[in-house]
Order: C-alpha cells, then structure tokens, then sequence
C-alpha cells in the first residue's frame, strides 16, 4: 500500500463524519464559520502529517489515529457553544457510526476484493457506504440533536459513560481491520453492535424526556405550593387590614368631632396638622394588577423579586385574566404567569436599563399574555428554540409550552436587539 493510497483512505473516512458532526451546530459555533472551519482543517492536516511520518519511518500509522480521536473531540468542543457533556454524548453516536462504516468497508475490501485496510477498494466501499447511510443519519443525528438539547439536567454529566462504554466494547471486540481471513461472523456482530448502540441511544433519550416531564411536574408543584403560600399570606394580610380598618371606622366618629371642634374655633392651622395626622392614619389598600386572586398574588410576588433585584421599572397589567375559572386553569396561569416573570428577573440581572412589561389580553375564548424584558445573553438549541441560561439547564420554558399545548395553544419567543419577547396563547371558553 502507497502513502496516497492510505491518506486517501483517511480522507474518505474522516471528512463525511466531521461534517455531519458539525452540520445541525452550524449556527451555533464560538468563532466564525471559516474559523472554525480552519481549525478543523488544521487538526486533520496535523493528523495526516504525522501519519506520512510514521509511515517513512516504517511505523503502523494506526496509534496516530487512535491519539487523535480525543484531539479531534477537544476541537468540537472549543467550535460549539453547547453544554460539553451533551457534545460527547452526540459526538460518540459519530464515532460509532465511524467505525461501523470503517468495520465494513474493510470487510468488504478484503472479502471481495482481497484487498487490505486502507486500500484503494476500502475508500470506494468507505464512501459507497457513506452515500447510501448518509440521508437517514442526517435525519436521525438531526432528531437526536433536537432531543438532547431539549433535555437540561445535571444527568448530562455521567450519562454520556454509557455510549461511551458502548463504543469501547465494539473497538474491542471488531477493531482488528487488517486480519485477511475474516468471516461473515464479523460483519454481523459489527452491525448487530450498530443496532444495539442506536437502540442504547433511543432508549436514553427516552428515558430522559420522560425525566425532564417529570422534573418539569415537580416544578410546577413546587410553583402551585408557592402559590398557597402566597395566598395565605394575602389572605392573613387582608385579614390584618380589616381589622384595622374596624377601628379606624369605630374612632372617626371622635376623630370627626375633634375636627368639627378646630373647624369652629378658627385654628386652621391645628386643623390642618390634624387632618394631615388623620390622613397619615389611613389604612392602605392592596396593589391589585390582576382580579384573579391567586394570580396576583403570584405577580406581585416577582414584582417585589423584581424590585429587590434592582429592577425598578416594572409594569404588569393582567386586568384580563378571569377573575373566576376553575382550579386547573387558575392554578396552571400562576405557573404560567410565574415562570414567565421568574425568568425575566434572572435575564435582566446585570443589564442596562432593566425592565419587563407584561400584559394580558382575552377575546374571542383566547387568553394571551405578552411580555417584553431586557436580557444579556441567550441559549439555543440547534433549531434555534431558546434553553435556560442558568447553570445545569432550567425547565420554565419547557413548563411554559407544556400548559400551552394543554390548552390547545402555543407560545412564541424571540429577539429584538436586547429586548426579550414572549408570547403565549390559551385557547379557553369564552
């Protein structure tokens, strides 16, 4: 085998996967495209140059592979704005995928054509086969990507181990290219392997929605708790309030003679501190900027989250929520209503100029609320949708298109400069 032949052969191998690897992340890398496309490019030329050492030395060039399965992992890593143990999970389906395809064009190479690893044959079945397998893996690394990088939980940090010990097992046990009296044993327990590495794949990911569903549950349990809490403690307020306004109403009558009495002696000036003391006694009202109950208190918490945050300019008019609805609906706005302002206190945190502005609107049997807040930085998943920002991922936006899709409806999100816009929608009975 000449060294053409072989870096041939390597090009053919590596080239389709790098692409695929970086295809659904393309508007998602640190640097700009041709940048990262440079040092991709670099890694791959640095790679091939030591395997043209290695083979005028004599030296098999197969460690040289071996040593740059890491390097070629730690390039991904620095291009791709993403959660890093996410990356390896996804970048270890490629590799998988790699070496399935590489397993099997060898075999083919030397059972039809008596041909050796890394031989002219090889390329041509090595890129024969990427033709054929390319279309429904872009489809399904694609959906794959989608799925995992709507899932946040600090599970990420370990369970990429399990692909890993996956793809330690077929390197194994099939990781011998060159033997030349291979059976058809290999080929099957090379793609017997592939089928149990994809259906390990689905049934994490599986696993892994049906845990974010639950976690997002539990958020949301954990919201309407906080809304008891709330509303025992408006109704323990308002109580308070009562009773003081009982006994401001059982002493107006003296506090009205006495005044009639300064009125009468033409001491305007005693008349007038008095009233200003009287006026100062008066007892005040709760802020309301929602008629349902529950709501309110559930807004006016945040407005004060808010305010403690340093956020001054916050404006919430929520007059067209229904004041009365059953107790799924009211409960299911509190969260709702609550996730959306919780995660606008966090985005203006540290920006200039803070504000959020959230207003509601009811016609026609739809409920929608909007709301308008200044941010810093955003998170998106490869299709573009928005994630938490917050360190190990958070599940407000995921509870936010769940109650939407419970009631027949929808939300919107999107950028404007610096400004965060949301927009969600319930379909409800007029």
């Amino acid at each position: 085998m000449d060294t053409l032949e072989l870096l041939t052969y390597m090009l053919c191998s590596t080239l389709p996967v790098q692409w695929l690897a970086y295809y659904p992340f393309r508007n998602m890398l640190r640097f700009p495209k041709p940048a990262a496309a440079g040092l991709v490019a670099t890694s791959i030329l640095v790679k091939l140059g030591l395997c043209l050492l290695c083979l005028s030395r004599g030296i098999p060039p197969s460690p040289v592979e071996y040593l740059f399965a890491p390097i070629h992992l730690a390039v991904y890593l620095v291009n791709i704005r993403v959660q890093p143990f996410k990356l390896i999970f996804t970048y270890l389906l490629l590799t998988d995928y790699l070496m399935m395809v590489r397993g099997t064009s060898s075999f083919a190479a030397v059972e039809l054509f008596g041909a050796v690893h890394g031989s002219w044959q090889d390329s041509a079945i090595c890129l024969l086969l990427f033709a054929v397998t390319y279309p429904p893996m872009i489809r399904f690394f694609q959906n794959a990507s989608k799925r995992v990088y709507q899932i946040n939980a600090p599970i990420w940090n370990t369970i990429w181990t399990v692909p890993a010990f996956t793809s330690a097992v077929v390197l194994f046990f099939t990781g011998d290219f060159n033997i030349t009296e291979q059976r058809w044993s290999f080929l099957l327990t090379r793609l017997g392997l592939l089928v149990c590495i994809f259906a390990v794949y689905h049934l994490l990911l599986e696993s892994l929605e049906h845990f974010q569903k639950q976690t997002v549950l539990e958020a949301q349990k954990s919201q309407m708790e906080r809304v008891l809490s709330l509303q025992k403690e408006q109704y323990t307020l308002l109580k308070e309030q009562s009773e003081e306004t009982r006994r401001f109403r059982h002493d107006l009558r003296q506090r009205l003679v006495a005044a009639n009495h300064y009125l009468k002696e033409g001491q305007t000036e005693k008349l007038s501190s008095y009233l200003d003391t009287l006026l100062g006694e008066l007892p005040s009202g709760t802020e309301n900027v929602c008629p349902n109950d529950a709501v309110n208190a559930v807004a006016l918490y945040h407005q004060a989250a808010a305010q403690r945050a340093g956020i001054w300019s916050v404006s919430l008019r929520l007059e067209q929520i229904p004041q009365v609805c059953s107790p799924e609906l009211e409960g299911n706005l509190c969260v709702l209503v609550g996730n959306l302002l919780e995660n606008a206190v966090t985005a203006c945190k540290e920006t200039k100029q803070p504000f959020i502005k959230m207003h509601s609107r009811f016609a026609d049997g739809i409920l929608t609320i909007t709301m308008d807040n200044r941010f810093r930085t955003v998170n998106r998943t490869p299709e573009g949708e928005f994630l938490s920002t917050r360190p190990g991922g958070g599940i407000g936006i995921l509870s936010i298109r769940s109650i939407a899709e419970k009631y027949a409806g929808g939300c919107r999100f999107e950028t404007n400069g610096t400004v965060f816009s949301s927009s969600v929608y319930l379909r409800l009975s007029s």
